[in-house]
């Protein structure tokens, strides 16, 4: 599997309820496509800083730090796997992503062991699982847009699935968040579609499905893109004219429209706002605005993309404090 840098899982791991953050996510399929296909028995399995650092420590100054807590979590993290017994009953696995991990400050790399229990589910597996290219997650900004394609990337041949809005936000580890569906959709679903739709081999829509008088389930249609022209989206759809209709919705309310942008750099963009305000009740959208218009403001910007980027990340304008009335 390694040949080919693919991450192979157990529809078991798939299907796990909880949440990661998109670091942790993207250092374990990392670790995971280091299996090759006729492993019996997990290796210890080194991962060079130099190997990751481009797509997942790249913002962080500190990135032995980032990469040390990043292991540390995982380490730590707790996993429950059910299954159905041979009598019919269910039983729980709870362990762990890793069972120990070796780091030495200034080496430049980790070293880590997969837990040992995980072995029916990441070793010789015969049925039941999901496979994928490592690339296709690593551009990937939200940890809800990685959960969200490998639970579609699953059901790719069936071309559809359906989930209970309770259920999926509970598989997100967002049961106890986003009370209002609104805000739900907002900053979880329309960020993992176009996120999806630009960066990786599928294309997905959504369709909202009532239950009673408010919304209790999303239908998802997938397609796989078929070819490398396919995934070129930012350079064949490059202006704001020719925007997916939510994404135009987004950037017109944003008063992004007639800022020179691509579908990708823009929802890129509302990912860092809806980062930057989800624990506060603040529209990403008007996030983006003040921060623009705070741009605006200065001289000599040689590149537009990058520097709003980074007064979004930092809230230059302070937009939260303004559109909190504080």
């Amino acid at each position: 599997m390694s040949e080919n840098n693919l991450v192979v899982k157990h529809n078991k791991l798939i299907e796990l309820k909880g949440k990661m953050t998109a670091l942790e996510q993207k250092f374990l399929a990392t670790v995971i496509s280091k299996l090759k296909t006729e492993d019996t028995d997990f290796k210890e399995y080194t991962i060079y800083i130099s190997e990751i650092e481009q797509y997942l420590l790249s913002k962080h100054k500190d990135v032995y730090g980032q990469l040390k807590k990043t292991v540390s979590s995982l380490r730590d993290r707790k996993i429950e796997i059910e299954k159905i017994t041979a009598k019919g009953k269910k039983s729980f696995l709870i362990t762990g992503w890793l069972s120990s991990a070796r780091y030495e400050d200034g080496e430049g790399y980790v070293t880590v062991y997969i837990d040992p229990y995980l072995k029916p589910y990441l070793l010789e597996l015969q049925g039941q699982f999901t496979k994928y290219e490592l690339r296709q997650i690593l551009e990937l900004k939200s940890t809800h847009t990685i959960r969200i394609y490998e639970l579609l990337k699953q059901y790719q041949t069936i071309k559809k699935r359906v989930f209970l809005v309770d259920n999926l936000k509970t598989l997100l580890g967002l049961e106890n968040e986003y009370s209002r569906f609104s805000n739900f959709e907002k900053r979880v679903l329309v960020v993992a579609k176009q996120e999806i739709n630009t960066t990786t081999d599928l294309f997905i829509t959504y369709r909202k499905i009532k239950v009673g008088k408010k919304i209790g389930k999303i239908e998802f249609e997938i397609e796989r893109r078929h070819s490398e022209k396919d995934l070129e989206y930012a350079d064949a759809k490059m202006l704001c004219d020719v925007m997916d209709f939510n994404t135009r919705e987004l950037a017109e309310k944003s008063s992004l429209i007639d800022f020179k942008i691509n579908e990708k750099q823009f929802m890129e963009m509302y990912a860092i706002a809806c980062e930057m305000t989800n624990k506060f009740n603040v529209d990403p959208c008007e996030y983006i605005k003040l921060n623009y218009e705070y741009m605006q403001g200065k001289n000599n910007v040689t590149n537009p993309v990058a520097y709003l980027k980074t007064i979004l990340t930092k809230d230059g304008a302070n937009a939260r404090i303004k559109l909190l009335g504080l």
